[in-house]
């Protein structure tokens, strides 16, 4: 796959891909260089890929052909809240292509066409989404925001990865502060940025914890809490709309709508 540049994926993101039907389409969003958009176009309808990153996409394009696979559309273009030119760079390392590429932090080192997901949202590609898988370093906040009708119309299972970099080594007090001060500050940020997206995706009623090994249900009212706990690193929500699809998915944090 590629020049090397690949992370493993867990058992949970490949189960919950590869149990898509034959009927299905698989909306990618941060396809990356294509692992997940492998596993998806084995057995779902249609898969759309979304990479903006252009050293990634190249490598996308490469493995979509080197597998000689039909069924994959790829979009170089940024699903995010708004249309036209964006600055866009590496995140938080020096090279694009290396999976962290980022809209909302690090350097900006190249511009890349973006479109609004609602829009987007409303175009034939969107018609008949079995599974929405949304990776992109950040500006998740900003995409759930527009997509956030189409989920609630079309109740795809959403396999959705939360990051929360833009607060990890940001000192809200001066030294000489205790360290505690600090961690406390970053804790209530990141829980304030989750909240407004954990309530737009209420509709998703069942929610489970990935615990590395398995899925954890989680009781009602326990999905925000969970999620906002973890302010230095990334994890993946997946949500489906009834709690026997929602078992397909994959990622850290899981919630079914019914």
């Amino acid at each position: 796959m590629g020049s090397g540049r690949c992370r493993a994926l867990g058992a949970r993101d490949l189960e919950a891909i590869s149990r898509l039907t034959r009927s299905s389409v698989f909306i990618d969003v941060g396809a990356w260089i294509g692992p997940t958009v492998l596993v998806g176009a084995r057995t779902a309808e249609t898969v759309v890929a979304y990479e903006p990153d252009p050293a990634a996409v190249a490598e996308l394009r490469a493995n979509v052909a080197r597998n000689g696979l039909t069924n994959v559309e790829v979009r170089e273009i940024a699903l995010f809240d708004r249309e036209g030119d964006l600055t866009f760079g590496p995140g938080m390392l020096n090279e694009l292509g290396l999976s962290v590429s980022s809209l909302m932090y690090g350097s900006a080192t190249t511009t890349i066409k973006a479109c609004d997901a609602r829009l987007e949202a409303a175009s034939p590609a969107f018609e008949g989404t079995a599974l929405v898988k949304i990776d992109v370093e950040g500006a998740e906040y900003r995409l759930i925001k527009r997509l956030a009708p189409c989920l609630r119309r079309r109740h795809p299972t959403l396999l959705l990865s939360l990051h929360s970099v833009r607060w990890r080594h940001r000192a809200f007090v001066p030294a000489p502060a205790p360290r505690w001060v600090n961690s406390a500050a970053r804790w209530l940020a990141n829980a304030g940025e989750r909240a407004p997206l954990l309530w737009r995706l209420r509709h998703y009623r069942h929610w489970y914890l990935d615990t590395h090994y398995t899925w954890q249900p989680l009781p009602p009212g326990r999905a925000g809490g969970c999620s906002a706990t973890s302010e230095s690193r990334s994890f993946s929500s997946a949500m489906s709309p009834t709690p026997g699809r929602g078992k397909r998915d994959a990622g850290n944090h899981r919630a079914d709508r019914n």
